[in-house]
């Protein structure tokens, strides 16, 4: 469901576009092996905090998604899911930011 179904690939495509993320639709079927193809990074730590934040809240987002379909009925487009993505993490960064 994260990333076969065609709802979450266009989701995974969105929200690499719109953050300048490479790599995250992929094609592969186990799951250990694309988180560990997803969160991979060249950069610095905080890339890679950035981008496992990032890739958090997609999935996290995407199993809401699933469930308010299967037991509520209702449906969201992705643009909608892609803004509270964008929300989420900007809130989890700015409560990291007040703590340090």
């Amino acid at each position: 469901m994260m990333v076969k179904c065609s709802y979450a690939k266009r989701l995974w495509r969105q929200v690499g576009l719109t953050h300048n993320v490479h790599g995250l639709s992929t094609t592969m079927t186990n799951m250990k092996e694309w988180w560990t193809q997803i969160t991979k990074t060249q950069g610095h730590k905080e890339d890679e905090v950035q981008r496992t934040r990032l890739i958090t809240y997609t999935v996290w987002n995407l199993w809401k998604e699933r469930c308010r379909r299967v037991f509520d009925n209702k449906a969201r487009s992705t643009q909608e899911l892609l803004q509270d993505i964008i929300n989420d993490v900007q809130m989890q960064r700015l409560a990291f930011e007040d703590n340090q």
